[in-house]
């Protein structure tokens, strides 16, 4: 409608102006809407390139951010972009992009420039330098928590694991609110196959993001790991709660029942807590599962699936656990 309501404008004028005056309004009008089409397009892939740097995907990053970094005029979002850009250079040790990246900055303020300058050292692989940067810039900026994680950052690889556990614990001893470092925690006590403490940690992260269903399932697994098996499903029931399509969470319920009725007096006599008993709502919200995961590889055409589903249903006839 817009299209034909222009034509017809331009029709109009062209009978009243004169042919040169209305050549170079015409042309005006099209370089208008090409600029505007060139700034959605550049304001879309901005945004996308935000989506992937909350979503972790450097290296995508690295491969769309440098066609836009020539095309935006606007200096703090030029900033932010090359930001970005040296965040995830750091993660591939691209040390010599980084440097290209700050010849382009410009200036920025000194805090900000040693930051830039330190994350050029560590992904050069020089952390001594990098650690020494940093920690110059924490002794004038003590309350500062970004500068805190990325001075721990540059101590990662240096120091041996236990220590570095120790240091993050020591950080959230004063900043118990940042949820990246329990994480971080969490994935530390993992590799070390400390499970406890990890569950810890995610249990300190749901009670910031309760409905986050990654951290949620993570618990209910970790769990599963040291054969809590009610307290896994629990944990896998919340997940499903929170979306019933999630198939993880379905096949985490239907491992916790298939567990416990191939052995179903082992998992009852290891389970101190009466309120963690196997009861006969878990046998139906797990059957419940099953029957859910059906439908998703039925739609798919995963007849394989199905018909290993089929299996554990007909091994769950046969023998029902003990339910208290």
């Amino acid at each position: 409608m817009k299209s034909y309501l222009a034509k017809i404008g331009f029709d109009f004028l062209s009978k009243l102006m004169p042919i040169d005056k209305f050549i170079q309004l015409f042309n005006r009008a099209n370089e208008y809407l090409e600029s505007l089409d060139d700034q959605f397009y550049h304001s879309n892939i901005g945004s996308h390139i935000l989506e992937l740097y909350d979503n972790n995907d450097r290296e995508e990053i690295l491969h769309l951010a440098p066609q836009l970094l020539d095309k935006i005029l606007s200096p703090n979002d030029r900033e932010v972009l090359i930001e970005i850009l040296i965040n995830s250079s750091v993660v591939y040790g691209r040390h010599e992009f980084i440097k290209q990246l700050l010849s382009q900055l410009g200036r920025v303020d000194e805090k900000k420039a040693k930051i830039y300058k330190a994350k050029y050292y560590q992904a050069k692989g020089d952390y001594e330098t990098a650690f020494k940067l940093m920690t110059g810039i924490l002794i004038r900026y003590p309350t500062d928590i970004i500068i805190r994680k990325q001075t721990l950052a540059t101590l990662k690889n240096r120091i041996p694991i236990d220590e570095y556990i120790d240091l993050i614990n020591r950080h959230l001893c004063e900043f118990p609110l940042d949820t990246e470092s329990w994480q971080e925690l969490g994935e530390l006590y993992i590799s070390s196959g400390k499970i406890n403490e990890a569950i810890y940690c995610y249990n300190e992260v749901i009670l910031h993001e309760p409905n986050n269903i990654f951290y949620i399932i993570t618990i209910a697994d970790l769990n599963y790991t040291i054969a809590r098996f009610p307290l896994s499903y629990k944990y896998y029931s919340a997940a499903v709660t929170l979306n019933c399509m999630c198939t993880r969470a379905l096949w985490g319920l239907v491992l916790v029942y298939t567990r416990i009725v191939r052995n179903s007096k082992d998992v009852i006599e290891n389970t101190e807590d009466p309120q963690h008993k196997f009861s006969d709502v878990h046998v139906k919200v797990a059957r419940k599962a099953l029957q859910l995961l059906r439908g998703i590889y039925i739609k798919s055409r995963s007849y394989a699936a199905v018909r290993a589903l089929n299996r554990l249903w007909n091994e769950w006839d046969a023998k029902q656990p003990v339910c208290y």
